[in-house]
């Protein structure tokens, strides 16, 4: 667990047992020095909303809210008293950034398209050498596309968890977690079943086109031969407008946690702006 703050995304909304769904709030305990920011949530059951999720401290999400919602082309305009180290800290995922007196102006992200060595093997976290992972490939057998892997890793999680950032096996073996170990259990699936994947942090944006908000979320990238393709098993899917690319987790060994503190701490801005195309060609971008 990541000190002294509650590591869960927000807005698992899968439901279990017929029961109201679970929607995000956040919460961040006061002199925490690790960990996700306040802007990473931890779920609690509420009834559904149009938003489906009444959060509490998220990160507000306005401007073209319509545009966002309709999948048009916009960009994002994040403010935040660090505009100069966070755009030190994304220009790699987000080479496209520009700076303007109001913040930084970014599209959605995307991380490399290479495939690496470490995309493929067994890991600390990422385990897919476990025996109980082979157990759970098995029923993939024929059938291992990457959308396979995400309803299969879905169906498998019976109750929430959050607060932890647990090992594939682990969040396997007790069938439960956030949107964290439906990552990585779907990363160490797709690796069981011979392909490419990563865990991948950021936001998820989520709008009934009155209001929005952003929460930290984590998801998996598997490869399916020719690109990679976003998985996302938990059910806020089916409500994510959009996805904002903040980092990989690239160490997956013991001390996976450093790695996980240095992604965290991007999620870290005051308030997203969706941007139309047109006000994005009319912003005054800064070296």
């Amino acid at each position: 667990m990541l000190a002294a703050h509650a590591v869960a995304c927000a807005a698992q909304t899968a439901q279990h047992d017929g029961r109201p769904a679970i929607v995000a709030a956040v919460v961040s305990e006061p002199g925490a020095t690790s960990g996700p920011p306040p802007s990473v949530a931890r779920a609690e059951r509420r009834e559904r909303s149009p938003l489906s999720a009444i959060v509490f401290g998220g990160v507000n999400v306005s401007g073209d809210l319509n545009a966002l919602r309709a999948g048009r082309p916009v960009a994002f305009l994040l403010r935040g008293d660090e505009a100069l180290r966070l755009s030190q800290q994304i220009a790699g995922v987000h080479p496209e950034l520009g700076r303007t007196e109001a913040g930084i102006v970014i599209e959605a992200g995307k991380l490399s398209e290479r495939v690496v060595d470490r995309h493929r093997k067994p890991s600390f976290v990422i385990d897919s050498d476990h025996p109980l992972l082979g157990e759970i490939s098995q029923t993939l057998r024929g059938a291992d596309t990457p959308s396979a892997v995400r309803d299969r890793v879905a169906a498998h999680f019976q109750r929430p968890a959050h607060g932890e950032f647990w090992r594939a096996s682990h969040a396997a073996a007790v069938r439960a977690g956030d949107c964290t170990e439906h990552a990585v259990l779907a990363a160490a699936l797709a690796r069981r079943l011979g392909r490419a994947s990563r865990v991948v942090l950021g936001y998820a944006l989520l709008s009934d086109g009155r209001r929005g908000v952003a929460i930290g979320h984590a998801w998996a990238e598997i490869h399916d031969g020719r690109r990679w393709q976003r998985i996302d098993a938990t059910s806020l899917a089916e409500e994510a407008a959009a996805y904002l690319v903040m980092g990989e987790l690239t160490d997956e060994g013991p001390g996976y946690q450093r790695s996980l503190v240095d992604v965290w701490a991007r999620l870290n801005v005051s308030g997203i702006e969706v941007l139309s195309r047109t006000q994005d060609r009319h912003s005054t971008a800064q070296p």
